[in-house]
């Protein structure tokens, strides 16, 4: 069993690739030597409601799709939220992820078979993996599934807030990554609910 998954600690300082593009803040220049020219009002930020667009990914392949989509909660179960196209996993992995999109946040869930041999092993070297890589990451235990992790990271003015649960169901791999805009909190209740939901659809699927 590994061992962060009871502890809770912070990481600081590390950089790495986002799975959302940061908002873009604007740059002005200022040519040498001309004559200073009157200053400009910043102009007004961008509302709260409005989140960075995700970087492209492919639709799901029709077989992945017909094999995991039935796996994935639907917008019924999920209230406030729109369901988009399903599409391929995470980083070219088996599987899928599926979009949802509220008025001031979004939920996108990833369903990815784990290898039946030793699917605990690589579990729990995917959920290492992931903590030791996201930089200024907040990591802590979550009722849910087979050893269910949260990891969170606060959200700047140049980046979202951002929580992602990663949990096990007997073969299968569940990450859900919330996110919402610098300023507007994710909710603990949405992301236990929403986390909850979706490991007893897999549990129920058999």
């Amino acid at each position: 069993m590994s061992s962060r998954q009871t502890g809770r600690r912070a990481r600081t300082g590390v950089r790495a690739a986002y799975w959302m593009t940061p908002v873009i803040g604007m740059m002005f220049l200022a040519g040498c030597g001309s004559p200073a020219q009157p200053q400009r009002p910043a102009p007004p930020p961008p509302p709260a409601s409005i989140l960075p667009s995700p970087p492209a990914a492919p639709p799901a392949a029709p077989a992945q799709l017909k094999e995991f989509g039935p796996l994935v909660i639907t917008d019924s179960e999920l209230p406030g939220y729109t369901r988009g196209a399903p599409l391929a996993a995470p980083d070219g992995k088996p599987g899928i992820t599926v979009p949802f999109k509220g008025r001031d946040s979004s939920v996108d869930v990833s369903i990815i078979p784990l290898p039946p041999a030793n699917s605990q092993d690589v579990y729990e070297q995917a959920v290492d993996k992931f903590v030791s890589s996201t930089p200024d990451e907040f990591d802590s235990h979550l009722e849910v599934g087979d050893q269910g992790t949260r990891v969170d990271v606060a959200g700047t003015a140049d980046r979202p807030n951002t929580t992602t649960v990663l949990f096990r169901v007997r073969t299968y791999f569940g990450m859900i990554r919330f996110q919402s805009p610098f300023g507007v909190p994710i909710r603990d209740d949405l992301v236990q609910a929403v986390s909850q939901k979706q490991a007893d659809k897999i549990d129920a699927a058999g």
